[in-house]
């Protein structure tokens, strides 16, 4: 499943950094962040293949505030600059995407990933992600559950994402991994051969953000 904006996963993130001053914003570094989701095949045929989507480019912003409701993060992916299936994440996750994926069958799962039944991506070329936490201010490190809305696809879904965050003095990162499935996403899994080759529901997402201090 699952080119061009600068306002996203709005995904994931919202910390506290020992700052007294009324607010303090974060520009989002895309280099040092990851988002990326595994998907798996189901079905009979053993002619499909586990494949990972990821992403090299996430846009936002965080801002912290004195006043938790003042807080909140935004994040923009373009579904244009989805890759799939990295040779080094693949690697990294070992025997079940240890198959070799032609460059055929990747571009394959690109054009039906970004095709009208799942990103529509010609209609809605961004996902994105934005939410808030209630955070402490004296805490370098905690875990938080982030209040998100995601946007994808023409829909709105409110979600719930586990992140631990982490800040300094003109940084802040947020972690996580979390699972959902096609339908929680409004999304029908690809299928084909009358449901003999198809795409599993769930969905196991990774992400690692990090934002810089923009003043």
């Amino acid at each position: 499943m699952f080119h061009r904006s600068a306002r996203l996963f709005s995904l994931l993130l919202l910390l506290a950094g020992p700052v007294s001053a009324e607010s303090v914003d974060f520009a989002i570094d895309s280099p040092a962040s990851d988002i990326h989701w595994r998907i798996y095949s189901d079905g009979p045929l053993p002619l499909g293949h586990n494949h990972i989507i990821s992403t090299s480019r996430i846009s936002g912003s965080v801002r912290l505030a004195d006043a938790p409701e003042a807080s909140h993060f935004e994040l923009l992916i373009p579904v244009a600059a989805l890759l799939v299936d990295s040779p080094a994440l693949r690697q990294r996750y070992g025997k079940q995407f240890s198959s070799r994926v032609s460059p055929r069958a990747r571009a394959g799962t690109r054009a039906n990933m970004l095709g009208n039944s799942l990103l529509n991506a010609a209609h809605h070329p961004d996902i994105r992600l934005g939410g808030s936490a209630v955070v402490a201010r004296d805490k370098r490190r905690q875990n938080l559950v982030l209040d998100t809305t995601l946007e994808l696809a023409g829909r709105s879904i409110r979600l719930k994402i586990p992140a631990q965050i982490e800040f300094g003095d003109r940084e802040v990162r947020a972690r996580g991994h979390f699972t959902l499935s096609h339908s929680q996403l409004g999304l029908a899994p690809f299928r084909a051969a009358l449901g003999a080759l198809r795409v599993a529901d769930n969905i196991d997402f990774t992400y690692d953000i990090q934002a810089r201090r923009t003043e």
